[in-house]
């Protein structure tokens, strides 16, 4: 009947037919046999209601005197039949009767917790307000946390508190559009989308690993040592039916500090474009439909194909089988620290155990680009493994040069290149074969970044957002990260300790051996001394790989 976000519509009829393909299950108590329930449970036969799986509460707010309550920060939810309101832009569910039952008795047990899939009305968002126990169970972080936004209700953190509005008793079946049962609807504040690092980091790396948590990345478990773009499939599911496809929604969330709806109606306007412009680039890494807007997203009804035929009810609820959301846990910093610049950054780990998890999102992104490459009728990427040993395939050796615009990480590496050029070109039998290219990666499509940087060896960087394409490094590669070793910054004063940007992230990145150097003794003779054997000693721990095999 029309197209939602790029996918299509279609009316809800409870057919048979319409049921096995939307994938959703009447309401119906096999129980109610006897005469005297039958009518009853015709009335009901077509009732449709959501239901929850939520993971991550913490229970602080019993132990713990803080005014701050923290589980909704690290609390994920799977949604089952969720829905877009197109008139109030924000998401509802549709509560059983049977869970307003529990959700009274849980209201006077303030010990007895059913989060994990009972469906329970909040009666606030803020603690402020109401600070009965049920308040805040069902509240999700809608986005990464940024620790400078502080704690204020207004203007800082709380504001990522959501939840999709919950409707007592059964959506009303005439009054919906349905989407394909394989998408799965995915709401997020986007952190600071317009820096490519908090971009893939802080948003595309939460949004996967919520998709991974739920089983809908269309992977299995014992496919993590995968190196093929192949396509996606229901793994584990239904090998027939086609992969789970996220459709995400930014949620305008106004009032915190450096996001993309940072003060929408004054100077920094230019924020939101940015980041639109940016989720329109890197968008296709997670999903074939482009990032919508909330409060700009609507329906497009189809045109009657003639005169005679009606035209198409414009219904309020666009509804998917699927939904998930609560990201603020999941990006590469947590909830409790932030990316280096701060000493307190290096006092805890957030990504330890998730090396699979970070290869996994690499491969993910990479048949994502590649299907919506042969999609637009393009040649396949060229991303399979490289074979390295090989005299016909040289090491290549990627620098990124001027990946950002502070003057002690806008490096152009023009020492290395001739120490390179001495070592492998002017020298008539150099010891491995090797190439060499320097690169500004955004001057470079999305495709051209990803085939480069997936067949090379080395890759050399300045730390920052400007390194976030090293993610596509292949099994086995080096990646050398220069860093101002007196950048560190808190309360915007200089602190003259090492800013090691994403430490936490790269460091964890199981699949590419990781190295820094300080971006300030760069050009000394020991500091390139130590270059160089870095270069030699990855090719010598490559070929002593490849020999093995």
């Amino acid at each position: 009947v029309g197209e939602f976000n790029g996918a299509p519509l279609y009316d809800l009829q409870f057919t048979e037919s319409a049921q096995q393909q939307h994938g959703i299950q009447l309401e119906r108590d096999q129980n109610q046999t006897s005469s005297a329930t039958q009518q009853h449970q015709r009335e009901e036969s077509n009732q449709l209601y959501s239901q929850i799986h939520c993971i991550g509460d913490t229970y602080t707010r019993e132990v713990s005197r803080h005014k701050m309550d923290t589980p909704w920060m690290s609390r994920s939810c799977k949604f089952h039949f969720m829905c877009f309101d197109t008139v109030e832009k924000d998401f509802v569910l549709f509560q059983d009767p049977r869970e307003q039952l529990l959700e009274r008795i849980v209201t006077e047990q303030p010990f007895m917790h059913m989060s994990q899939s009972v469906l329970v009305a909040n009666h606030s968002h803020n603690p402020e307000h109401n600070d009965t126990a049920n308040s805040l169970r069902y509240v999700v972080s809608l986005g990464g946390i940024n620790q400078k936004w502080g704690n204020s209700y207004g203007a800082g953190i709380p504001n990522l508190q959501w939840f999709p509005k919950i409707i007592e008793g059964p959506a009303p079946i005439s009054d919906i559009h349905m989407l394909p049962s394989n998408i799965v609807m995915m709401p997020f504040h986007s952190l600071a989308a317009f820096n490519p690092g908090h971009l893939v980091w802080d948003d595309l790396l939460p949004i996967f690993a919520l998709l991974n948590i739920f089983q809908f990345d269309g992977t299995d478990d014992d496919d993590t040592d995968d190196d093929s773009v192949s396509p996606r499939t229901n793994a584990g599911v239904d090998a027939d039916a086609p992969p789970f496809e996220p459709m995400l929604m930014r949620m305008v969330v106004e009032g915190l500090w450096a996001s993309c709806d940072w003060k929408p109606h004054g100077r920094d306007i230019g924020r939101e474009k940015q980041c639109n412009a940016m989720h329109k680039k890197f968008g296709t890494l997670i999903s074939k439909f482009p990032v919508a807007n909330n409060r700009n997203t609507n329906v497009t009804l189809a045109r009657p194909s003639t005169a005679s035929e009606p035209q198409p009810r414009h219904n309020r609820y666009v509804c998917a089988k699927q939904g998930a959301a609560g990201i603020g846990s999941l990006t590469d910093h947590g909830v409790t620290k932030g990316h280096g610049f701060h000493r307190n950054d290096y006092l805890s780990t957030h990504n330890v155990g998730r090396g699979a998890v970070l290869w996994k999102f690499r491969n993910y992104m990479m048949r994502q680009l590649n299907e919506r490459t042969v999609a637009a009728g393009n040649a396949p990427l060229k991303v399979e493994p490289p074979i390295w040993g090989d005299s016909r395939h040289p090491y290549r050796i990627l620098f990124s040069v001027a990946s950002s615009g502070k003057v002690h990480r806008k490096l152009y590496f023009e020492e290395e290149k001739r120490l390179l050029t001495k070592e492998y070109v002017d020298n008539p039998q150099p010891k491995h074969n090797v190439s060499f290219g320097f690169y500004k990666m955004s001057d470079l499509s999305l495709t051209e970044q990803v085939e480069i940087v997936s067949q090379s060896a080395v890759y050399v960087t300045a730390c920052g957002g400007g390194a976030v394409t090293a993610s596509f490094l292949p099994r086995g590669a080096t990646v050398i990260l220069y860093c101002n070793e007196k950048g560190g910054i808190e309360h915007n004063k200089q602190t003259f300790l090492p800013c090691r940007l994403d430490w936490d992230l790269f460091n964890s990145m199981s699949y590419v051996r990781v190295y820094w150097m300080p971006a300030l003794t760069r050009r000394s003779p020991t500091d390139q001394a130590v270059f160089m054997k870095l270069i030699h000693r990855t090719f010598e721990i490559l070929d002593a790989e490849y020999a093995e095999e």
